[in-house]
């Protein structure tokens, strides 16, 4: 992929959080350079704060809570994204 098809970072939402390490190691292979956070459709659902995005530290064999500064709810500028979230949950 080009340096300018290449995307900054990627969000995945994993089916659970045991999933994530070999998650991890199929970005590596595909993505390299490319940074990659995961979540779970139920930390998506308990709402953003700082544990809903994870890590994977390859080093201490563990998941780290990764916060996403633009994505946390006393970000400025995030109500626009806010009102997305609250409307798409409460479409159904």
């Amino acid at each position: 992929m080009s340096e300018y098809q290449r995307p900054a970072r990627i969000f995945v939402v994993a089916d659970g959080d045991s999933r994530i390490p070999f998650l991890e190691e199929v970005a590596k292979q595909y993505m390299p350079g490319v940074k990659v956070r995961f979540t779970t459709d139920e930390r998506l659902i308990s709402g953003l704060g700082k544990e809903t995005f994870l890590n994977w530290e390859e080093e201490n064999q563990m998941l780290k809570a990764q916060t996403i500064s633009f994505m946390q709810p006393d970000a400025a500028g995030n109500d626009s994204f806010r009102l997305f979230i609250i409307t798409d949950a409460d479409a159904g």
